[in-house]
């Protein structure tokens, strides 16, 4: 398998995930038009001669719901496709990751504050995988 198919097989399980954040980007686009169609509108009917100022409220109203629904969903997507993509390079980190003692791949994850927790059951062992990376690391 090449790398591209085993980037989109490792990606699979965020593909909804994929799908949310293309979709919320297109309505952050579209939301970012609203603005132009209103103020082409106020152009419009400044040049009919309207003096309506209830028509300009109301319509720089629709220009700044357009800006600011556009700042929400291109948040909300770029959110979405981030989280995706951190959870899939995780992922791909997990399954080539190798300690350098052993070269085995059952490394136990630790940071500094999981170095005292007590072995009485709970704690590092040889059943639950290699702790050569953090040996190797200190």
């Amino acid at each position: 398998m090449n790398g591209k198919k085993k980037l989109i097989a490792l990606m699979k399980p965020h593909k909804k995930k994929y799908i949310q954040a293309i979709v919320l980007a297109i309505l952050g686009v579209a939301c970012g038009m609203i603005p132009y169609f209103a103020i082409a509108s106020i152009m419009i009917s400044l040049m009919n001669g309207n003096v309506d100022v209830q028509r300009y409220a109301l319509l720089c109203g629709i220009v700044l719901l357009g800006f600011t629904l556009k700042i929400f969903f291109a948040n909300w997507s770029t959110t979405v496709s981030h989280t995706a993509t951190f959870l899939t390079l995780k992922e791909i980190r997990i399954k080539i990751v190798k300690c350098p003692k052993c070269g085995g791949k059952r490394l136990q994850i630790t940071t500094e504050t999981d170095t005292h927790v007590k072995t009485s059951g709970g704690g590092y062992s040889a059943t639950k995988g290699c702790f050569g990376w953090f040996l190797w690391t200190v």
